[in-house]
């Protein structure tokens, strides 16, 4: 009677097991934002129900729901970036440096006074400077009439210097954004793996519980049951894993936004897939090409600047001072046109020329160099999206054929004592990796979009921030 109701037991349980079997080979491996194969053309990524609005926009529309969460956390991490304030801080810096330069052209006005002096031996000695009373106040107005462009082209490198200070703001901000959507990426790639590893564990669960019930009445199986609770193991530790690897993130996330944020399950990275390779040519507008450009430019007309300090300049200057002669009596205004040239300064001015046209040169060369490096980058990049997109669907149609395998194998080794629990064990983790790579390959496509967004024109200008 006990025997009965064992295989009763039993066989209870192995109808769980190939339930489960066919519900989990069935099952979608990482929900409904992975496309199937039919809904794609490999090489372009044109998404059938999103074709009309990527041919107009070069990319596809965002999803109103979990796009519109992610534009929201964007925005709180961009108002807690410190990075992004210092950036603002030196733009205001570089905006100061302007104003200074232009002051030059305005009256210089100095207010000096001086005191009696000491007189002692011999010689002429002055009877106005005898005590404190003597003391006199002078007042000089310097005002510049012409430096031969000089302090004009000073300002155009300045307002140039403070546009490429300026691109630094957008430089940070893309950067943060980035940190930020691939932390969530991160969390939610995670989540799916966690999800697909439970249920690998809650199958081992049942296994392991099955061959307890059989070695209970046959202890010449208990081999079996080892092999069985040693992957149950492995699977639960591969779960510690992952839920670490979520908590790290997660604390990643809040160092970059403020504060806890629950990632929706709603999020279509494919929504932001581009589709269009011709925008490459973008590459120019990329915020790390212009502010090379700019300091460029700027070290440009400081070269044109520094030129300038062999030609005089002329200002218009007007003095009064209190001091009196030894006849008691003061000198009147004076006002006068004043010319300083500069004949020689010990080759100072020559050196300061070539330092700065030198820095020019430097900055010419890395924005080539940076243009090459990114239109390199985004050839690469673009392929390797594509081709990680399409390993993912591979894998996702393998998992498939690898669940049915699993199925096979469990009912031949169950029923028919044609397979061995270790044949058993290995289609289960076939099953298992298949179902993982898929995940990651997927993910990996997201990330190289990401990048490839960030080297195009960035997340800002995507998210209209």
């Amino acid at each position: 009677m006990k025997l009965v109701q064992l295989v009763s037991s039993v066989l209870l349980l192995a109808s769980g097991l190939t339930t489960s079997c066919s519900v989990f080979g069935q099952s979608q491996l990482t929900g409904s934002q992975h496309a199937s194969s039919s809904e794609r053309e490999v090489g372009t990524l044109h998404f059938q129900p999103l074709v009309a609005e990527a041919a107009a926009t070069g990319r596809q529309p965002a999803d109103t729901s979990g796009m519109g969460w992610l534009k929201t956390l964007l925005k709180q991490g961009v108002a807690y970036s410190t990075e992004i304030q210092g950036a603002a801080a030196d733009y205001d810096a570089a905006r100061g440096d302007i104003d200074q330069i232009k002051g030059r052209r305005l009256p210089q006005v100095t207010l000096s006074s001086s005191s009696p002096v000491t007189q002692y031996g011999s010689g002429n000695r002055s009877q106005t400077q005898k005590d404190m009373s003597d003391s006199s106040l002078g007042i000089s107005v310097k005002t510049l009439v012409t430096d031969f462009g000089k302090t004009g082209l000073a300002i155009d490198g300045a307002e140039t210097a403070a546009r490429a200070s300026e691109k630094g703001i957008e430089i940070n901000r893309n950067q943060i954004m980035s940190s930020i959507i691939l932390t969530v990426l991160d969390i939610q790639q995670y989540g799916e793996q966690l999800a697909i590893s439970k249920q690998h564990k809650a199958r081992m669960d049942k296994l392991v519980g099955m061959l307890e019930q059989i070695v209970a009445q046959d202890q010449g199986r208990r081999s079996e049951l080892v092999q069985a609770r040693a992957r149950e193991l492995q699977a639960l530790t591969s779960i510690t894993r992952i839920e670490s690897s979520i908590a790290d993130s997660q604390q990643k996330l809040i160092r970059l936004t403020g504060r806890t944020s629950t990632v929706p399950a709603s999020l279509d990275w494919r929504a932001l897939f581009i589709v269009n390779k011709s925008l490459e040519q973008n590459i120019k507008h990329n915020p790390e090409v212009e502010q090379s450009t700019l300091e460029y430019e700027s070290g440009i007309k400081n070269v044109e600047a520094l030129k300038r300090d062999y030609l005089p300049s002329v200002n218009f200057v007007i003095n009064k001072s209190t001091a009196k002669d030894d006849l008691g009596r003061e000198d009147a205004w004076s006002a006068g046109v004043n010319v300083e040239w500069s004949l020689y300064n010990g080759g100072t001015t020559a050196a300061a020329q070539r330092s700065a046209a030198s820095r020019a040169t430097s900055s010419k060369m890395k924005s080539e160099q940076l243009v090459r490096d990114l239109e390199y980058r985004f050839r690469l990049l673009y392929q390797q999206r594509d081709m990680s997109y399409l390993n993912g669907t591979n894998f996702k149609d393998l998992a498939v054929e690898n669940g049915h395998i699993r199925e096979m194998y469990y009912e031949q080794w169950f029923y028919l004592n044609k397979r061995s629990l270790l044949d058993v064990l290995g289609a289960e983790n076939e099953y298992l990796n298949s179902q993982i790579s898929s995940v990651n390959a997927y993910y990996d496509a997201y990330r190289n979009n990401i990048n490839l967004i960030n080297i195009v024109n960035g997340m800002a200008t995507v998210f209209q921030l």
